[in-house]
């Protein structure tokens, strides 16, 4: 019955009715072989930071989903289409058996926004938490009617999507008066043509 219930939920998105995000000056889509990705990075200084919070205190979401929200604005804004699909990542370490486990457990899950013009960013932010909720109870049914439909379906999503993540690194850890920490991390195996990575330093 749960797996039902998913599986419809994902079903009423009707994903595969919504065009790819198409931006302004933008070039075919890379072949996998062929594609080099390219980074700009930026740090939000620690003023913006806290109104952010604030924000998502105010409105009882996460840091995270204000992020999306912002970014899923952008994009809207930028390609005027008011139906924006965002692959955004997921933490699979819900478990409590996979907090310690080693590797990568991030899933990318389609995530649609429908914006109007009279929306202000607190409609938007609003819908995006819905959203991100939802597909957050409903991930493992997901990937599970992906796999029936097959590679071509993936591969076809992979290579038009534009992507968000939000990552929390450890805190630096010192062992024998030597300090430890993340400097980067990638994934060369993640194809996307646009993605906002957010990482929360400690």
């Amino acid at each position: 019955e749960e797996e039902e219930e998913g599986r419809a939920y994902w079903s009423r998105q009707k994903l595969s009715h919504v065009a790819p995000v198409k931006l302004a000056l933008e070039r075919s889509s890379p072949e996998p072989e062929s594609f080099e990705s390219r980074c700009l990075e930026s740090e939000i200084d620690t003023t913006l930071r806290a109104k952010l919070e604030a924000l998502a205190e105010n409105y009882q979401t996460s840091l995270p989903v204000v992020l999306l929200a912002c970014w899923q604005v952008l994009i809207w804004r930028f390609s005027n289409q008011r139906e924006v699909v965002v692959e955004t990542s997921f933490d699979q370490r819900k478990y409590s058996e996979l907090e310690g486990a080693l590797g990568l457990y991030t899933n990318y899950l389609p995530l649609k926004a429908t914006f109007e013009e009279s929306f202000s960013f607190i409609d938007a932010l609003r819908q995006v938490n819905q959203n991100f909720s939802d597909a957050d109870e409903w991930q493992e049914t997901f990937y599970s009617q992906l796999l029936e439909e097959g590679d071509a379906r993936l591969k076809e999503r992979i290579a038009d999507s534009i992507n968000y993540q939000f990552s929390q690194w450890p805190a630096i850890s010192k062992q024998a008066g030597v300090s430890f920490s993340l400097l980067s991390i990638r994934d060369p195996s993640e194809i996307s043509k646009l993605k906002l990575s957010c990482i929360n330093r400690p």
